[in-house]
């Protein structure tokens, strides 16, 4: 995959807290720790899309099914 440079403006209270963590030992450095929390948006938003197509089939089923479905609903959300 070829990584794509963009450029942010953000609140410098917010690029301190950025800094800290990193300081921390928890990412490598600022770059590490917006690519994570750019992957983990995305990962909630896909998870969200699959929890909205789930409950939209859901009416669709019946019987244990249906219950299972139920299950996996819950456990997604």
């Amino acid at each position: 995959m070829v990584n794509k440079m963009i450029n942010i403006r953000i609140p410098e209270g917010m690029l301190k807290q950025m800094k800290d963590v990193v300081g921390q030992g928890l990412y490598s450095n600022v770059n590490d720790f917006v690519r994570a929390a750019i992957r983990a948006q995305l990962e909630e938003q896909r998870k969200k899309s699959v929890i909205k197509s789930l409950q939209e089939s859901y009416q669709h089923y019946s019987g244990e099914v249906k219950k299972k479905l139920k299950r996996v609903i819950e456990n997604l959300s």
